[in-house]
Order: structure tokens, then C-alpha cells, then sequence
């Protein structure tokens, strides 16, 4: 319960903050997502979905078929960051962890 509403509520921030540029289906996916994933993988999961929607946005603006700011839905990357989340969570965060100890 604390994981959905801290997915909800960190997207919610990112929705205001960016004043319309987030929708609120976003916010509601990620408060269902953090229900889902639980509080240990929903860093990871929102992480991992945000890398990829900005190599996403990255590649669309290099080729010239969207500008920065077009809208584009954050949903299907927020689906891909709670896949790889939860299959390769454990092995990215350790591998993370190990670069910075050392």
C-alpha cells in the first residue's frame, strides 16, 4: 500500500510540476504499478521507465520525426521499466551498487 501511494504521489509531483506535461494516466499507472512491484523494485521500475523513454525521445528527435515538445505517452515505457524491473531488478541494482563501492 505504501509503494502505490508513493508511485502515485512522486508522478502526481512530476504531473504538476510539469504543468500538464505528464497525464493523469500516468499517475494512476504508477500508483497500480507500485501495488504491483512493491516499494523495494518501484525505484527501479520508474527509473528504468524513464531511461527508456528518453533514449526513446532521444532517437525520435535525431531523426527528426518528433520535436521536444511533442507529446509523447510515458505509459509504454513505464510498462517496460516494470518488466525489466522485475525480471533484472536484483542483478541492475547490485550491478549499480557495485559501481559505486567499488
Amino acid at each position: 500500500m505504501v509503494a502505490r501511494l508513493a508511485g502515485f504521489a512522486l508522478l502526481l509531483l512530476l504531473a504538476v510540476l510539469s504543468r500538464g506535461g505528464m497525464g493523469g494516466g500516468d499517475v494512476k499507472l504508477a500508483a497500480v504499478l507500485g501495488l504491483w512491484v512493491g516499494l523495494q523494485r518501484l525505484p527501479m521500475t520508474l527509473l528504468v521507465g524513464v531511461i527508456l523513454g528518453g533514449i526513446a525521445a532521444i532517437i525520435l528527435i535525431l531523426l527528426r520525426r518528433s520535436g521536444r515538445k511533442d507529446a509523447m505517452p510515458f505509459a509504454p515505457f513505464l510498462c517496460g521499466g516494470t518488466l525489466i524491473g522485475l525480471f533484472w531488478g536484483e542483478t541492475i541494482g547490485e550491478w549499480y551498487l557495485s559501481l559505486l563501492t567499488g
